[in-house]
């Protein structure tokens, strides 16, 4: 079987770590030729090395105009026809866009994220309104439509009454070797691992942790990611010497090892990375009340709690609780493993 995939660049990031995992783990199948387009010129974040580490075949088409959709259209399908595929997976906005009206070919896309609601509040209402239905427009012609949570299955089912999706959990790994059991003897370190930006929330749960702890040292945020509110969130909390913007670190290790509380307040999520990273690397999760979280709160129910983001004072009770405890002991289970998570994107293939 000759698998093609196509994504606009190989940058590190939550798409591209999930597309590397599932090809890392079929390209140890039998009878199995992987191929991958790109659309945009790689940056000095870029993963190719590693997927052509792999095997893998990759065409990259960054010599053309982002905005010359037919030119992209026309050459995609000149190197489509010097492969011949079996199947052709779309992995991002613009490669779901560009493949859907192919014929002659089994067609997947992959659905990262509640488009609806992400693509307003990252480009506003208008574009992310014209963005909703182009896309919308596009995985109807597809054979399948992957989303990555039940959660997110259900809603795109109900809203738009689709009828041809399927969940598959993205993968991920464990990066420390450390214990299950968080000891509140010591400096208690809180972490958060998101973009910093309105969707994201990011400024309600800095505050919690601000009504709680105030600058006391013993308690210490350390916040992972950039973003447009950046700049003005560390400016805004640079008084607070317990508080401190790390930016974007690309070790998964510095971030998790020390780790012993992850918070999130974010507005909506569709498998949210992070988050389970921080649940399979041994760290209690306090997050949002929104579906992904209760969702993947069942199968860690002695490592996560949620609270009600209508609340002023959500986030702000289970904080004060920390005070007062001493060992905590953890689920200590990986239910989301690459081997797992290649096998049902192959199963899906072989329907």
């Amino acid at each position: 079987m000759k698998i093609v995939y196509v994504i606009s660049n190989l940058k590190k990031c939550g798409p591209v770590f999930v597309l590397y995992d599932l090809v890392k783990e079929l390209s140890k199948k039998k009878g199995l030729d992987i191929y991958i387009i790109t659309l945009s010129s790689e940056t000095s974040l870029s993963m190719v090395d590693d997927f052509k580490y792999l095997g893998v075949k990759i065409f990259s088409l960054d010599n053309i105009s982002r905005f010359n959709f037919y030119k992209y259209h026309k050459k995609v399908k000149e190197v489509l026809v010097s492969i011949r595929p079996d199947l052709l997976h779309a992995f991002c906005f613009r490669s779901t866009l560009l493949i859907s009206s192919i014929k002659y070919v089994e067609k997947y896309v992959t659905v990262h994220n509640y488009f609806n609601s992400d693509f307003k509040y990252r480009h506003g209402k208008l574009l992310g309104f014209v963005m909703e239905r182009l896309f919308l427009s596009s995985i109807k012609n597809y054979n399948k439509v992957i989303c990555v949570s039940y959660s997110l299955k259900e809603y795109l089912d109900e809203k738009y009454s689709l009828t041809n999706t399927f969940a598959v959990y993205n993968s991920v790994e464990r990066y420390t070797t450390k214990t299950n059991i968080i000891d509140h003897s010591g400096e208690i370190t809180f972490i958060m691992v998101d973009e910093l930006t309105e969707l994201k929330n990011n400024e309600f749960a800095i505050q919690s942790f601000v009504n709680v702890f105030g600058k006391q040292h013993r308690y210490r945020l350390k916040i992972y990611g950039v973003g447009k509110d950046f700049i003005e969130l560390k400016n805004k909390y640079n008084k607070y010497s317990n508080i401190a913007f790390m930016g974007f670190v690309e070790d998964k290790e510095e971030i998790f090892n020390n780790a012993h509380y992850y918070i999130s307040a974010s507005r909506t999520e569709s498998f949210h990375l992070s988050f389970v990273e921080a649940l399979v690397n041994n760290i209690y999760c306090i997050v949002s009340e929104i579906p992904i979280h209760n969702e993947i709160k069942q199968l860690y129910v002695n490592s996560c709690e949620t609270f009600d983001l209508r609340e002023n004072d959500g986030l702000i009770n289970p904080l004060k609780k920390i005070k007062n405890k001493n060992n905590l002991e953890i689920d200590n289970t990986n239910f989301f493993k690459c081997e797992e998570m290649a096998n049902r994107y192959l199963s899906l293939y072989s329907q």
